[in-house]
């Protein structure tokens, strides 16, 4: 198996992209952290995951709080003693589709909290135990809204745009300790937080050539590839999955 003995941790695992990440990484051998704010939805995704063979450990952890974070990974640490594998990938999006002006600055800072700065919490903490063990591998989850205009998502967009860009920097800084950073940009997938959308999706689906949402496996093909052996020269890129939404 390509991850036997692997440990991660993916934030906000407890559905979508975050959970199928999860499965994944379990069914290849890893032991998958789900590091999520729901305790009763981490303990499910833990549970799905032993219960079919794998190894998970659920932590309750919010993100966007440092001291949370910084828990979390001592606790991964104290328990298997390593952090081989990050993914960013808890996220929040108001799905208020206002116009920037028409937004409330309070929707803002918990925004910016969980999709930016939860990023920067979870590599700054794990960076120095992945140089001590000589290597390691980030993987954050942005959006093709990072690339293209997409009204009434203007700060959702600068957000994963804000991750995209240090994502690069920090490759550069972590190539020489064997750490490869990279991203990869969703369009939109077929989550319990789109299939509430109703006709709005329906039109999203119009723009996309292969006339279809993102299965939450397909994302995690991806993510899997760049934490593998096989993509071990790929460091610094920002690669989207979106049926060709958009074509960079």
């Amino acid at each position: 198996m390509r991850f036997a003995d692997k440990v991660v941790i993916v934030t906000g695992a407890g559905s979508g992209i975050g959970r199928a990440i999860s499965h994944s990484f379990a069914k290849e051998g890893a032991t998958s952290i789900i590091a999520e704010l729901r305790s009763d939805a981490a303990e499910k995704v833990a549970a799905e995951i032993t219960d079919g063979g794998g190894k998970a450990l659920a932590i309750k952890t919010d993100v966007s709080k440092r001291e949370e974070v910084l828990d979390m990974v001592k606790k991964v640490m104290d328990e298997l003693g390593k952090v081989d594998i990050l993914v960013n990938n808890a996220a929040l999006v108001t799905m208020s589709f206002k116009h920037f002006h028409e937004t409330d600055p309070e929707e803002w800072d918990r925004e910016i909290a969980v999709d930016w700065l939860s990023v920067l919490n979870c590599c700054h903490a794990v960076i120095p135990h992945m140089i001590n063990q000589g290597g390691g591998r980030i993987v954050s989850i942005t959006s093709d809204a990072s690339k293209i205009s997409t009204p009434r998502q203007a700060v959702y967009s600068g957000n994963k745009a804000a991750i995209a860009g240090f994502s690069r920097t920090i490759a550069g800084e972590l190539a020489r300790f064997g750490i490869n950073v990279n991203c990869v940009a969703p369009g939109t997938v077929d989550t319990p937080a789109t299939q509430n959308l109703g006709k709005i999706i329906d039109k999203m689906i119009q723009g996309v050539p292969k006339k279809r949402l993102a299965r939450p496996e397909e994302i995690a093909n991806m993510v899997m590839y760049l934490c593998s052996e096989e993509a071990d020269y790929m460091t610094g890129q920002h690669i989207s999955v979106s049926g060709g939404m958009t074509m960079l």
